[in-house]
């Protein structure tokens, strides 16, 4: 099957059925009936009929289902978004970093924005907007809940991304101060 994509990697190359009259510099196959292509320095995919799936628009493509089933981390002018195997973009190229789904909270992955923390789900929807400084695990110090910070301050967010304990608390002696946790 690998050989046979190549093929018509090659054939496809070689008829111009691209978009662009620039050439693809490299192809291979990464996965099941794609093949990975390059051209001007960019990455998309092609079927095994030769028809553009995906356009030669990221600087790189990860594999699919090494963050999140049936969808691949793509990486487009430094950002970072996801396509899903069918070749739509489902999160759009606009984090500086995504973490794994479910290390902090399950089914939901840590995205980093301008510096800044927040959450989207498995279907892509950011459940909470990148503001804070930092997030802490969920349920180190109350169950079901994250410690968040914000500006030197510290508070909340709860198991479904909603702000409980706004950012208004500080830490004195290495000890945080909320006076409902004393």
């Amino acid at each position: 099957m690998k050989n046979i994509l190549k093929i018509m990697a090659l054939s496809v190359l070689a008829c111009g059925v691209f978009e662009s009259n620039a050439q693809p510099q490299e192809y291979g196959v990464f996965r099941e009936n794609w093949a990975l292509i390059k051209q001007e320095g960019m990455y998309g995919f092609i079927d095994i009929n030769g028809k553009v799936v995906v356009p030669c628009q990221y600087d790189r493509i990860y594999e699919f289902g090494a963050i999140r089933k049936n969808w691949a981390l793509v990486k487009q002018e430094g950002m970072y978004g996801f396509i899903d195997n069918e070749g739509k973009e489902v999160v759009p190229c606009q984090y500086d970093k995504i973490f794994a789904f479910g290390v902090f909270k399950e089914n939901w992955a840590l995205v980093k924005q301008e510096g800044m923390y927040g959450f989207i789900d498995m279907s892509g929807k950011e459940v909470v907007p990148c503001q804070y400084d930092q997030i802490f695990a969920f349920g180190a110090i109350r169950e079901n809940w994250a410690l968040v910070k914000q500006e030197s301050m510290y508070g909340f967010i709860d198991n479904e991304g909603k702000e409980v304990v706004p950012c208004q608390y500080d830490k004195k002696n290495g000890k945080f101060r909320f006076p409902f946790l004393n």
